[in-house]
C-alpha cells in the first residue's frame, strides 16, 4: 500500500536531481569563472594521473576542487539573488554581500594552488614535461581548455545579466 507514496517521492528525489542539473548547466554556460575552476582541475586530476599520486593526494585534490566549484555556485546564486532584489539601483549592502562571496571563492582557489604546489612540486614532473610526445597532447588540450573557457557559452553572455 506504501508503493504510490514511494513513487512520489522517487520522482520527487529525481525532479531535485534534474533542478540540481539544470542549475549546473546554466552556470558553466553563463559562468567563465567556473569553466576555469573546472579546467584547472581537470588539469590537476591529469597531473595527479601522469605523476602517479596516491590515493590520499588524489582524495586531497578532488576536495579542494570540489570546494572551489561548489563555493564558485554558492557565489553566482548570492550574485544573481541580490541582482534580483536590487534590481537597477546600487546598494552598498548589495556589493558587500557580492564581494564577500567571491572573497569566498578566491580564499579557497588560494589555498587549493596552494595544495596543488605541495602535491606537484616534484622533479618526476619536470622529466614528463621534458618528453616531446607529451607536448604533443598537451597542445591541443591546452587550446580545448582555452576555446571551454572563452569560447564556451559565448552565445549566451548577453542573456546572462
Amino acid at each position: 500500500m506504501c508503493f504510490p507514496r514511494m513513487r512520489f517521492e522517487l520522482e520527487a528525489l529525481l525532479r531535485s536531481f534534474q533542478y540540481a542539473f539544470q542549475g549546473l548547466w546554466t552556470c558553466l554556460r553563463r559562468e567563465r569563472n567556473l569553466r576555469i575552476h573546472l579546467t584547472a582541475a581537470c588539469w590537476a586530476l591529469w597531473l595527479c594521473w601522469a605523476l602517479k599520486l596516491g590515493r590520499l593526494q588524489l582524495a586531497v585534490l578532488m576536495l579542494s576542487s570540489a570546494l572551489v566549484i561548489s563555493l564558485e555556485l554558492v557565489n553566482t546564486a548570492i550574485e544573481r539573488l541580490t541582482d534580483l532584489a536590487c534590481q537597477r539601483k546600487w546598494h552598498p549592502l548589495a556589493k558587500a554581500a557580492k564581494d564577500t562571496a567571491a572573497a569566498a571563492v578566491l580564499i579557497a582557489a588560494a589555498f587549493a594552488v596552494g595544495i596543488g604546489v605541495c602535491l606537484f612540486w616534484r622533479p618526476e614532473l619536470w622529466e614528463l614535461l621534458s618528453r616531446p610526445l607529451i607536448w604533443a597532447g598537451i597542445l591541443p588540450a591546452a587550446l580545448l581548455s582555452l576555446w571551454f573557457i572563452f569560447g564556451f557559452g559565448a552565445n549566451n553572455r548577453k542573456t546572462a545579466k
